[in-house]
């Protein structure tokens, strides 16, 4: 030893120090104790509580700092001593003792400090650095013996000093200080961040905080990581941590370079744990000594603790940097993380500890071996037990800043018979976490409860919930959550008719699945685009989704049945396709699946598509069958239930049960009515046949269509009505559909011209023509479903056929006056089903011509309506568009013409505005005479304009 080096002997200067007020009571507290213990992991602040205290109580205080240097006898005394002596004799004086000095330059310093008679703390700092020398620490045990009372000694190291003197313990005038005191308590984290370092928003500091687990270095990285950020950036910092590039550094070189290889590959492997279970870890790894092996740990300062019920774990950040380590490790091995996973789960499972045994499956991405879990649980166990899985999954979200495992597998694969009881927990715990303002957690519990709503077919709330966990999945860029309530909503919409709506969530989840590269969440994205399609009918649009959607679970390692999606999606669209072979074929794959893993949803969805595709192949009994089996599967799922019923009465209809169809219906009308399903409700009564399933109208085997060209087909297959008298009756009876037609009526309408005496011949060869054309195989004109007589009259029963007309004025209706709450999809589709005027081939027929311009109005309203719906919402291009439709259709409307004028004048389309006031003029004021001009002056006066 040449010299002494100062620093070492010098009181640390704490940089932008927090004073532990705390942690001083807590020395005050103790201030008679011999000997302060302060030993924990690093970077938890006990240099700087010591060094702080010291100086802000003005202790007289000896100073040593310990390192690699200093493992040897003579140099720590020469130290220590140097430190002393420079309080004692106030004086400079640097002292190098030789080894042969050691004895007597021990007795020397030993009596100076037993007569000492004035407060005076002695610090030695980095104590592990000498846990290995005997010598050094036979000194200490006779300095702590026989020093005077006035001298208090604080040893500070990562581990604890094993060798401590019995007296001082009998004495209990030992006092320790661990991590427990050491982290910052969630106020403390509060104070450091809102008072010394500007950070107010409250959710942001307890996110910091539960991911820290009060780690004071682990803290101030976060603050480093966003020194150059704005606040509303802050998120991503919060999202990516503890994956910090300063953080894996600090684990690497201050914790994982001093120990051996073996010990290295025991932390990888057993960061797979939550909780270091030795029984675990010994069947994990085939090791009997797991408990020696964590022991010798918890003295190396590794981040390794034990609470108070005896359960050990590591450091969330300690556990995250361990996990990453080890799965880039095995990148070059044939192994892969998830066969780790799956080799825990199997020793869970052998110990009949099946809840984390479910959690390494999924981790392991051993899905199916998980619904078996749970099917095996749920006759194990009460319903409330299940609420470890919900907390163990919140957990995870801080284990490796990613879910476990798919949320949206979990409330899957759960029976929601049991989620249902898990509701008031699950809402009792949300307050706990409110309280907390632990709002990370808080938001994927939000979204666990919307879900669980959803299924029950509680839109409203799960509406509710979902929007509140969105609002803070984006404020703090959770792509995955926000995702996935998009979704989640996107259903909701859909279930409520909102395909507008539904579509736009859908769309939303697409774009950032894709952007940030979430194949799970793009998978549900993908299926959910493709479902909003085919419900409208639109299988051409549906199919490019469902073909990347297959793509994607063609590459996807694990397997957790999500292929039920994509076979019950191409089951409908080969039955839109009228491919019912191969619409079977996918049912049945779709069945296959979900009866394997046993979801109870994904079971009565397929069940469901069964019984729709057997319906549509004429097979009624396989078609009662399944939908029963539906019915039984969904009995929680009250919306979808509903679904499966309404298919029933289609059935019934069909098989020519009435009286079961109608008992059926009402009971259906009452469920819509308690659970305020309107949409579904306003379908069933659309038509008492056509009923609704999945926002998909049954196909009717008649299908007429009257707007544009007429149209009739029979099981998909044109028919042509070639007697013109018959074809006029069909027309006469289409326009006075619902009404009782006097017979005499008819008569006069129809043969005009023909004598008396032939006329009732005329009648009921054209009436018979008609029915044979409608029904091929009617037997009897009394047994017809479509033209019905009593007494002299005769009515056309619409509800037993498909007429357009008809859906086009049920979707017209709007008693809205605000724009903002106008049916828009419903207004959308009644547009799109006007192809043209009430028999428009036949413009010359008096008694269609009242009913043709009803519907030409309805239509002109509905143009209208859209026109300034899209103009609300500044989308000039539709508003253009449907204005434009309605002076294509009727060039002498005055009121439209300046309505759509201001319209463009109030946003700044002054050059589309002056084209529209010159037709205006042209077709109103100079081919009706109406003056117009005026009025266009006096709306163009305010822009400076003048026509």
């Amino acid at each position: 030893m040449q010299r002494i080096l100062e620093h070492k002997i010098k009181i640390p200067s704490p940089h932008n120090y927090f004073v532990r007020k705390r942690l001083y009571s807590y020395l005050d507290k103790h201030s008679s104790a011999s000997l302060f213990l302060i030993n924990c992991d690093a970077g938890y602040g006990k240099t700087s509580l010591v060094s702080g205290y010291v100086r802000h109580k003005k202790v007289p205080a000896v100073w040593y700092h310990l390192d690699a240097d200093d493992q040897e006898a003579h140099i720590f005394l020469s130290y220590l001593k140097t430190a002393i002596l420079r309080i004692t004799s106030n004086n400079e004086m640097n002292l190098i003792v030789n080894r042969e000095e050691i004895e007597s330059e021990f007795q020397d310093l030993l009596s100076i400090l037993t007569n000492w008679s004035d407060l005076l703390f002695i610090v030695i700092d980095n104590c592990q650095h000498i846990e290995s020398n005997n010598k050094i620490h036979q000194m200490l045990d006779q300095l702590l013996q026989y020093s005077s009372s006035s001298i208090t000694f604080i040893l500070i190291g990562q581990t604890r000093i094993k060798r401590i003197p019995v007296q001082l313990k009998l004495n209990r005038r030992v006092i320790e200080i661990n991590k427990e005191h050491l982290s910052f308590t969630k106020t403390e984290t509060e104070q450091y961040l809102r008072h010394l370092h500007g950070i107010q928003q409250n959710h942001e500091i307890t996110a910091v905080h539960e991911k820290t687990d009060g780690w004071i270095t682990g803290i101030q990285f976060y603050l480093q990581s966003i020194q150059d950020m704005e606040d509303r950036t802050h998120s991503d910092a919060i999202m990516n941590f503890p994956g910090i590039h300063d953080i894996h550094d600090y684990f690497t070189f201050h914790v994982m370079a001093r120990l051996p290889e073996d010990l290295k590959i025991f932390l990888y492997k057993t960061s797979l744990l939550t909780e270091l279970d030795l029984s675990v870890i010994n069947q994990f790894l085939a090791i009997p000594n797991s408990e020696k092996i964590i022991d010798g740990l918890l003295t190396r300062g590794v981040f390794l603790s034990k609470d108070e019920q005896g359960v050990l774990c590591y450091h969330p950040m300690f556990q995250s940097y361990l996990y990453e380590e080890f799965q880039d490790i095995l990148k070059d091995s044939d192994q892969d993380i998830s066969d780790h996973h799956i080799k825990i789960a199997k020793v869970y499972k052998d110990k009949c500890m099946f809840f984390p045994s479910f959690v390494h499956y999924v981790a392991g991405e051993d899905y199916y071996q998980a619904a078996q879990l749970v099917r095996n649980m749920e006759l194990r166990y009460n319903p409330d037990k299940f609420l470890i899985l919900i907390l163990n999954w919140l957990d995870g979200i801080y284990a490796h800043d990613k879910m476990p495992f798919d949320s949206v597998f979990l409330f899957r694969c759960i029976p929601l018979a049991i989620l249902d009881q898990l509701i008031l927990p699950i809402e009792k715990y949300m307050k706990i976490l409110e309280e907390k303002e632990n709002l990370l957690q808080l938001c994927h519990l939000q979204y666990c409860l919307a879900t669980i709503y959803r299924h029950k077919g509680e839109f409203e709330k799960a509406k509710c919930f979902y929007l509140t966990s969105l609002d803070y999945s984006e404020k703090w860029n959770i792509h995955s959550s926000t995702v996935l309530n998009l979704v989640g909503l996107s259903e909701v919409y859909l279930n409520s008719g909102l395909f507008h709506e539904a579509e736009k969530k859908a769309r939303q989840a697409l774009f950032l699945s894709e952007r940030y590269q979430i194949t799970h969440c793009q998978i549900y994205a993908l299926w959910f685009l493709a479902e909003i399609h085919l419900q409208q009918n639109k299988a051409d649009t549906a199919l490019p989704f469902l073909e990347q959607l297959k793509t994607l679970l063609d590459h996807a390692i694990e397997y957790d049945a999500r292929s039920v999606y994509l076979y019950y999606s191409l089951s409908r669209l080969k039955a839109l396709q009228k491919d019912y072979a191969q619409s079977l074929e996918f049912a049945e794959k779709g069945m296959r699946d979900a009866n394997k893993f046993g979801n109870d949803l994904d079971l009565g969805g397929s069940y469901f598509q069964l019984g729709q595709t057997y319906i549509q192949m004429k097979n009624w009994d396989k078609a009662e069958e399944y939908l029963n089996l539906a019915v039984k599967e969904l009995e929680y799922f009250t919306f979808y239930r509903c679904l499966a019923k309404s298919k029933l009465v289609n059935l019934f209809e069909l098989k020519g049960d009435y009286k079961a169809a109608n008992e059926m219906r009402n009971d259906l009308l009452n469920i819509c009515r308690i659970n305020q399903y309107h949409y579904l409700a306003e379908q069933i009564n659309l038509t008492q046949r056509c009923i609704v399933i999945s926002n998909i109208p049954m196909v009717q085997p008649l299908s007429i269509k009257v707007l544009g060209d007429f149209k009739v087909t029979l099981d998909g297959k044109p028919v042509i009505i070639k007697r013109k008298s018959s074809l006029k009756m069909l027309q006469l009876l289409i326009v006075n559909r619902q009404k009782k037609l006097q017979k005499d009526y008819m008569l006069d309408t129809l043969f005009p011209e023909v004598t008396f005496e032939s006329i009732n011949n005329h009648f009921y060869v054209s009436l018979s023509t008609l029915r044979k054309v409608l029904e091929p195989e009617l037997n009897s004109g009394r047994n017809s479903r479509y033209i019905s007589q009593i007494d002299d009259h005769y009515i056309l029963k619409s509800e037993h056929l498909y007429l357009d007309v008809d859906e086009f004025l049920s979707l017209s209706d709007n008693n809205s006056n605000s724009l903002s709450k106008i049916p828009i999809e419903k207004l959308l589709k009644a547009e799109s089903l006007y192809k043209g005027n009430l028999f428009e081939e036949y413009p010359y027929e008096p008694f269609i011509e009242q009913e043709r311009e009803r519907i030409r109005a309805k239509h002109l309203t509905i143009l209208r309506t859209l026109a300034h719906y899209n103009w609300s919402i500044n989308d000039f291009t539709n508003g253009i568009e449907y204005f434009e439709k309605i002076l294509a259709i009727d060039p002498y409307q005055e009121l439209i013409y300046l309505e759509y004028i201001k319209k463009l004048l109030e946003n700044n389309l002054f050059i589309q505005a002056k084209n529209v006031a010159e037709r205006n003029i042209k077709f109103v004021e100079k081919e009706l005479g109406i003056n117009v001009s005026t009025k266009i002056n006096e709306i163009f006066h305010p822009y400076s304009f003048s026509m």
